[in-house]
């Protein structure tokens, strides 16, 4: 029952109901945990052992998906460790359960996928970005979810625990890689295919933070929606002045000035 269920994780000396309430409040505190790094990161795929604000969270990630293919497979007495709201909270941020195969909605979303290309296209040409929050509808269509998705098959597959290559293709990574998609916006993962397409999308930024705040005087630290904008416009300063005195025009042509 679910004594049995729970034994393995919490003290024998404790009452059932007390070995449930601290497997409840420890999911919970996880949750929050896997929330915190979706919104410093963008994805809800972390290394297996990573540890984040002291939490093993990617062990947990991976406990997750056993106990959802173990409650799959019927072999839970109950649902206690999996429940239906669990897997809707966790589907909330975008959780990719299963490794080996898509499921329903992630073939519909791939079948799509040139459709939601060219939605997050229009989308960084009317906002200067391509990191829209996981909750965003954009034009009827849940881009925010759909490119939240694309970095976790990202992340999986970087990791090498992404069984098929379906999901995401090296030809996908390099269009996504084109508009400038973050892979890790804590860590600022993204490779460029050229130069230009960078300047573009920090241009795009660039106008974006000067309709928000009149000025595009930032601070050379300064970071703007995941980007090191300040240090961006910093070099694009010093390659004018450059120009100025004759000695390089590659990377300040006269259409970017």
């Amino acid at each position: 029952g679910r004594n049995n269920l729970l034994t393995s994780e919490t003290s024998s000396s404790k009452s059932e109901s007390e070995q449930i309430s601290d497997f409840n409040a420890k999911w919970d505190f996880m949750l929050n945990c896997l929330k915190e790094f979706h919104r410093e990161h963008g994805h809800v795929s972390p290394a297996a052992k990573l540890v984040y604000k002291g939490s093993n969270l990617g062990n947990w990630v991976h406990v997750q998906r056993r106990y959802f293919v173990a409650r799959q497979q019927g072999l839970f007495a109950d649902s206690l460790r999996m429940t239906d709201e669990r897997i809707a909270l966790l589907n909330e941020v975008g959780f990719l359960w299963d490794l080996k195969k898509p499921t329903q909605s992630e073939i519909n979303e791939g079948t799509n996928w040139g459709a939601f290309y060219q939605l997050l296209k229009e989308y960084r040409l009317e906002q200067g970005h391509v990191s829209p929050t996981v909750n965003l509808v954009y034009k009827g269509k849940n881009l925010g979810h759909w490119l939240s998705t694309q970095r976790n098959f990202f992340q999986a597959q970087q990791q090498g625990i992404l069984a098929d290559s379906l999901r995401m293709t090296g030809k996908r990574i390099a269009l996504l890689n084109e508009i400038g998609v973050l892979w890790d916006l804590k860590k600022q993962t993204v490779s460029y295919t050229n130069e230009g397409s960078k300047w573009d999308t920090m241009f795009h930024l660039l106008k974006d933070y000067a309709t928000k705040h009149n000025h595009t005087c930032l601070s050379f630290r300064e970071k703007y929606k995941g980007a090191n904008l300040g240090r961006w416009v910093k070099t694009q300063r010093v390659n004018y002045s450059l120009r100025q005195k004759g000695q390089s025009s590659k990377h300040m042509a006269d259409e970017r000035i």
